[in-house]
Order: structure tokens, then C-alpha cells, then sequence
């Protein structure tokens, strides 16, 4: 029976992969590369691990994607593999959090077995880097891919990905809402930044990044 891995490569820098996912990366057949524009940070990752030999692009175009393509992709993935062949879809950070994974391995048929291979999520590298606690004793954590509309009362912390379009507004919503925050860019990588100030932050604008906020 063929068997997909749906396998996370952890924030960028390869020592945050896990020993289970370097080994399955060899064993497989298949390296799935989710292609967008040429880029792909889960493969920066691995590239010195890995045997390129087994690599293949599969278009993901960041923005662009509908139900179709999705369905295109997971039948493209399921047919390379046929009956008894293995392989491995590469994510960053964990598949199980907002990724593409999820998306597709959906729409695979019950005949293609599939496993999960956690990493290393990007908001709790980036919680170390910063040396802020996600979530203490009785509190309440929470994970967005964007702002809320307004905050809950009863959460004590959160991590908001995807921060590349901070501005004014939605700092002073943060600030009036009562939270203190932290600007993580590209955390574990050479080229991490981690910032406090306010006009510091409004000068980022990376896609790979993230806030995390905690009650004053």
C-alpha cells in the first residue's frame, strides 16, 4: 500500500528537526515540494540532508490556490506514488497548524495511507528565542493566522502569525486591549529578529513572522 507522510520541518533551522523526520526523509520514495515561485523555506531546511534525486515540485502559488488546484495536486501526488511507493509532503513548522498539508491530504482516496510527522511550530521557536512564556499555569493560550475582530476576556496569551502588514490601527487595537507584545521575525534562522518597540516593529514587513501578546 503506498503511504504519504505529511512532515514538518520545524521554524528553518535544521537542528529543530526531529530525529524521526530525518530518518523517514530518507526511507521515502518521494519528497513533495509544495513549489511557490521557486521558494519553498521547508526545503532550505532539509536541502543538505536529503537526496535530491527524490524531489518533486508541486505548484502552490501563495494566493492563487482554489478547490480545484488542491484537488489537482492531491490526484498528481496520489498517481506518483501508484500502488506501493512512499513519500513525504514537506511543511514548515507542523502539519497540523495552517498548512497545506491539511488542504490536500484531505482530498486523498482511502486507498493512500497516511501518517503525520510532527515539528517544531514556528510560535513556540519563536517563544524560546524570546524568552516569553506561552502559557503559564491556568492560563489560556490561543493560536490565530490573523488579528482577531476582538479579543477574549478569557485568554491570557496569544500567537498571531503572519504578521507582515502590522500598522498603527491594529497596534494601538493590541495596546488598548491590554496586552503586551513581542515582534518575532524568522525565528531559530541566523537572521532572527526579536523587537519590542513599537516604531521598530512598523518598519518589518516580513511574511515570516509573528506577535505574541500577554495580559499586562
Amino acid at each position: 500500500m503506498a503511504k504519504i507522510y505529511g512532515l514538518g520541518t520545524g521554524p528553518g533551522d535544521v537542528e529543530y528537526l526531529t530525529l524521526k523526520a530525518v530518518r523517514i526523509l530518507k526511507e521515502v520514495d518521494y519528497i513533495f515540494v509544495p513549489n511557490n515561485k521557486g521558494k519553498n523555506m521547508a526545503l532550505d531546511t532539509i536541502t543538505d540532508l536529503i537526496d535530491h534525486d527524490k524531489l518533486v515540485f508541486v505548484d502552490y502559488p501563495m494566493g492563487k490556490m482554489t478547490e480545484e488546484k488542491y484537488k489537482e495536486n492531491a490526484s498528481f501526488i496520489e498517481e506518483k506514488l501508484g500502488k506501493d511507493k512512499t513519500g513525504a509532503f514537506i511543511t514548515i513548522g507542523d502539519p497540523m497548524y495552517y498548512s497545506t498539508v491539511l488542504n490536500t491530504f484531505s482530498l486523498f482516496s482511502k486507498d493512500l495511507d497516511q501518517e503525520f510527522v510532527s515539528g517544531i511550530p514556528s510560535f513556540v521557536a519563536a517563544a524560546g528565542v524570546s524568552k516569553q512564556a506561552l502559557a503559564l499555569m491556568g492560563e489560556k493560550f490561543m493560536v490565530l493566522d490573523r488579528l482577531p475582530k476582538e479579543f477574549y476576556p478569557e485568554v491570557d496569551s496569544y500567537a498571531i502569525l503572519k504578521t507582515y502588514d502590522l500598522d498603527q490601527e491594529k497596534l494601538d487595537f493590541i495596546e488598548e486591549a491590554g496586552f503586551a507584545y513581542t515582534y518575532v521575525e524568522r525565528a531559530s534562522l541566523d537572521d532572527q529578529v526579536v523587537l519590542r518597540d513599537r516604531e521598530q516593529i512598523l518598519a518589518r514587513k516580513n511574511y515570516i513572522s509573528l506577535l505574541l501578546l500577554r495580559r499586562k
